[in-house]
């Protein structure tokens, strides 16, 4: 799954801004969203066979709960576990590096300069909040190769912080949508 590496497009070159260019605005909201500690992310990957349907819990810095109609695992400092059949086991897997993705400020930190131009496509109302739409083109490489997305932001005007990406490949691949939800009760622990 390419989730960090949308992660990176999207929070690059954070800062803050007076506002007076949809970039500054784009970049303004992902700055935001990086300040905070606990956040969700529903994800959804688009692929021939169906969607694949997974949940992030993020509770920084280093706790992360991810949920898929398949598995389940739990990383946090204390070890790593995987739920195979609803029977957990502690596996000797230190999965830290490969969730950095996930991580807002960590994104924004490796993707500067990744951000093409932005353009503001007009208000919707995305998830139940009334919300400031904008679109642009991304590169980045993983793994070896290069990757060009269209992507899709909305913004929801209430909160300044964003609600729902989709992101489609310019060349083949698979289209992912991911929904935040910053107000969501995140408190990971060990199973149990």
């Amino acid at each position: 799954m390419k989730v960090s590496t949308l992660a990176l497009a999207l929070c690059a070159g954070l800062a803050t801004s007076a506002h007076a260019e949809p970039r500054d605005d784009l970049i303004a909201a992902f700055g935001k969203a990086a300040e905070l500690t606990r956040y969700r992310l529903d994800i959804e990957v688009e692929n021939k066979r169906g969607p694949i349907r997974s949940r992030m819990d993020v509770q920084l810095p280093n706790r992360f709960h991810m949920k898929t109609d398949e598995a389940e695992f739990i990383s946090i400092p204390e070890g790593t576990w995987i739920s195979a059949a609803g029977r957990w086991m502690r596996v000797p897997v230190d999965m830290s590096r490969q969730l950095q993705g996930y991580r807002l400020e960590d994104a924004r930190k490796q993707a500067e300069g990744e951000l093409g131009e932005v353009v503001k496509l007009g208000s919707a109302e995305v998830g139940g909040c009334q919300s400031e739409r904008y679109r642009y083109t991304t590169s980045t490489r993983y793994g070896g190769r290069e990757r060009e997305d269209d992507v899709e932001v909305a913004i929801c005007t209430r909160t300044g912080l964003p609600i729902e990406l989709r992101s489609a490949p310019r060349r083949k691949g698979e289209t992912v949508v991911i929904r935040y939800d910053f107000e969501a009760e995140v408190n990971i622990r060990p199973p149990g």
